[in-house]
């Protein structure tokens, strides 16, 4: 059984896990809104890291919950989303990086895009759903709420953003919002849990008769 002491350590751990993640698709962003030059293998690094580091959020979150089979299928769609998104982008990049003048890189790039962008995220917008759900059922008023928002915001991106011209994922800025929070909600459980089980320090007094010891 673990020790009190490595519980708030994980919490804590898990806390800096769901800001790191924030600050990684916020750099996202802004390097595909053009923000961030595109500067090495960074684009692949940032690519790579998003889907990865959110299906560890919401590992975090999963555990947070009751256990539930609806817990479960959120789970499973962001397995499914982060497989998706990443499995997109290594094939856009082969797609970008080929020599190949017969490939048909228009229409392959359309694809892989529908792999990654409409596809992948349509699952991670479900599992925004149920996991917003789920939060407020538990009284977590805020995190649910942003939860059911970001995926309002998300199939609303995939309808009309590119019709707009809005930079790719602009709706995700305020995932980074609810990730940041989500990162807050955890410090502060761990916290609070700390608090409850410090040991309490009782002054020792020694009974006898009166008189001091050498």
């Amino acid at each position: 059984m673990p020790s009190t002491s490595s519980v708030f350590t994980n919490q804590r751990a898990q806390a800096a896990l769901c800001w790191i993640a924030a600050a990684e698709l916020l750099a996202l962003i802004l390097q595909l809104a053009g923000a961030i030059p595109y500067v090495g293998v960074l684009d692949t690094v940032l690519s790579v890291a998003a889907p990865t580091l959110f299906l560890a959020v919401f590992a975090v979150l999963f555990s947070q919950l009751r256990p539930s089979v609806w817990a479960l299928i959120a789970m499973l769609f962001q397995v499914v989303n982060s497989t998706m998104v990443l499995t997109g982008d290594a094939l856009q990049h082969v797609v970008f990086h080929s020599t190949n003048t017969a490939l048909d890189k228009g229409s392959l790039w359309v694809i892989t895009g529908a792999i990654r962008d409409t596809v992948g995220n349509n699952f991670l917008y479900l599992a925004l759903v149920i996991m917003g759900v789920l939060l407020l059922a538990e009284q977590r008023r805020w995190l649910g709420a942003l939860a059911l928002v970001n995926a309002a915001l998300g199939w609303l991106d995939l309808a009309f953003a590119q019709q707009m011209g809005l930079p790719p994922h602009v709706n995700f800025l305020l995932l980074v919002v609810w990730l940041g929070i989500l990162g807050g909600s955890t410090w502060r459980i761990s916290t609070a849990a700390s608090r409850e089980h410090r040991p309490i320090f009782m002054p020792q007094t020694q009974l006898g008769t009166g008189g001091s010891r050498a």
